[in-house]
């Protein structure tokens, strides 16, 4: 209980003890880094793992036993609702018409979008900055089924890189948004080609020093005397790469 914001975990707890389905929502380029294991271990069977932005990784990369869903090419979902139905059907412990399923996971990481989509239509509310969803919010998908999108949990004691690294923290809220874009430029430095020179157009550099110097002259974040502003162009890198516009 600890580990967690107490505000969201109790009441997402008692959503899922009543829930015949739980889809749990992780960012397929970081499952490990998304999960919320301790979730997984208490409502065991009725969990079902979700990898959005499946679009983001190759599938010879895939962990079997996931289903990977796209909310722009539309992947996955027919999997998920049938996994879905199937789940809320077997449930011995169904005392209501209604299956409810619960989705959940840590802040960004797409269950809004993937609420939109199951439903075909804009209900649930969406956005990059992590907290977007206040609340939970009951959505019927069909006449049996309804759905609910809850707030985003993270757990306590993270630093702020490994949250804005895994999109559950807004790059205007970092104190040290620097450290962040060079953890960024050194993982994309052991990619061939660079992903990061790939998509800002940059070729040689003498380090990323100069690399983030050359990205803010780019894109024309420059203060006095023409100094590149490198406090904001690592935002703008850290928020790139939350968009899945850098691919690592």
């Amino acid at each position: 209980m600890a580990d967690y914001k107490k505000k969201y975990y109790s009441q997402l707890v008692e959503l899922l003890r009543t829930a015949d389905v739980a889809i749990e929502v992780v960012d397929a380029r970081f499952i490990e880094q998304t999960r919320v294991p301790k979730l997984e271990r208490r409502f065991g069977k009725k969990v079902v793992m979700v990898a959005s932005k499946s679009d983001l990784v190759p599938k010879g990369k895939r962990i079997p036993g996931v289903i990977y869903v796209s909310t722009r090419t539309n992947e996955g979902m027919r999997s998920l609702l049938a996994k879905a139905a199937e789940l809320a059907k077997n449930n011995p412990y169904r005392r209501t018409k209604d299956a409810k399923m619960v989705v959940f996971g840590v802040p960004n990481v797409g269950k809004s979008s993937l609420i939109n989509v199951i439903t075909k239509r804009h209900v649930a509310k969406i956005g990059l900055q992590a907290g977007t969803t206040r609340g939970p919010q009951w959505i019927r998908v069909t006449p049996e089924l309804l759905c609910c999108d809850t707030a985003g949990i993270v757990t306590m004691g993270e630093g702020e890189e490994e949250l804005a690294l895994k999109g559950a923290m807004d790059a205007v809220a970092l104190k040290r948004p620097v450290q962040t874009a060079l953890k960024i430029i050194e993982m994309a430095s052991a990619k061939i080609p660079n992903p990061v020179f790939e998509y800002y157009g940059i070729k040689t550099v003498e380090d990323a020093e100069d690399l983030l110097g050359q990205i803010a002259r780019k894109r024309g974040l420059l203060g006095k005397g023409g100094e590149p502003q490198i406090s904001e162009i690592s935002r703008v890198i850290i928020r790139d790469f939350q968009k899945g516009k850098i691919i690592i």
